[in-house]
């Protein structure tokens, strides 16, 4: 028997809209890109509780994009949300952390 892939989506945020990939890397723990992996993140309330589609269907409208440093979110009527996911030796978000440093340096 054989099979074939036709489309190949990575979910980076549990419950949020998938990122169509042309490649992906089988992991211990699923699929990977660039050592982001399948359902890595989670959204929570207030109180650290995790948050599903089962309760908040509206969910499935949250677009996500990976960079090469950050996670972006985009929903309908909404700012655009941009989490760092590259870090540095010291824990410092790519460039922007970079920045906050010198900054905090001057």
């Amino acid at each position: 028997m054989q099979a074939t892939i036709d489309q190949l989506f990575i979910y980076p945020v549990k419950g949020c809209r998938g990122i169509a990939v042309e490649r992906a890397t089988l992991a211990a723990t699923g699929l990977e890109i660039d050592g982001i992996g399948d359902r890595e993140w989670v959204v929570v309330d207030a109180d650290g509780e995790f948050l599903s589609q089962r309760e908040l269907p509206q969910m499935a409208l949250i677009e996500t994009r990976l960079t090469s440093t950050a996670l972006r979110l985009k929903a309908p009527g909404m700012l655009q949300l941009e989490a760092a996911h590259r870090l540095d030796a010291l824990g410092h978000a790519g460039a922007a952390g970079q920045q906050d440093r010198d900054a905090r340096q001057e």
